[in-house]
């Protein structure tokens, strides 16, 4: 079982076998996708403390290989860093299958100086909504995903509220 080699962009190894927690499986055409909850305080993170906090990763699995996406600094998930990688806004609402259904009035799409990735699918577990994309970095395609805490108010229902409220 793969753990991650880097968390929040620094070297990191386990200090005691893990059990991994899957949080979500999902299937999206005929890739895999699955949500993993990882303890803090069972890695040794170079430059940081343990604690008892956690964090997500997400494996995407396809007929090639298997993919361990992690987030280095950025609210991306990626296999490794890309140079570049930004996320752009967007204004098109999707239906969930052919471009993202967004949750929240802002719409960051992963990009590459101007050019979108491509929109994979998207998935839901517990309170947030995870979004799987394809990229052409150095010549190789790379999944990024983001994710959302749907149970979170954003800027635009806080005001419809408030408008409520008079």
């Amino acid at each position: 079982m793969p753990t991650p080699k880097h968390i929040f962009g620094r070297p990191a190894r386990p200090v005691r076998p893990i059990e991994e927690k899957v949080l979500a499986r999902a299937t999206i055409g005929s890739i895999t996708v699955v949500a993993l909850r990882w303890e803090k305080r069972d890695f040794e993170i170079e430059g940081m403390e343990s604690s008892d906090s956690w964090f997500i990763s997400y494996r995407v699995i396809d007929a090639a290989e298997t993919h361990e996406l992690i987030q280095f600094r950025s609210s991306h998930y990626i296999e490794s860093q890309i140079s570049g990688l930004r996320s752009i806004s967007v204004k098109e609402q999707g239906d969930g299958v052919t471009a993202p259904k967004w949750h929240r009035s802002e719409h960051p799409w992963p990009a590459i100086e101007d050019e979108k990735a491509r929109f994979v699918g998207q998935f839901y577990y517990e309170t947030t909504v995870a979004y799987l994309y394809l990229i052409s970095h150095e010549g190789r395609l790379s999944f990024v995903a983001l994710d959302d805490d749907v149970s979170l108010q954003d800027i635009e229902d806080h005001y419809a509220d408030e408008a409520k409220r008079g």
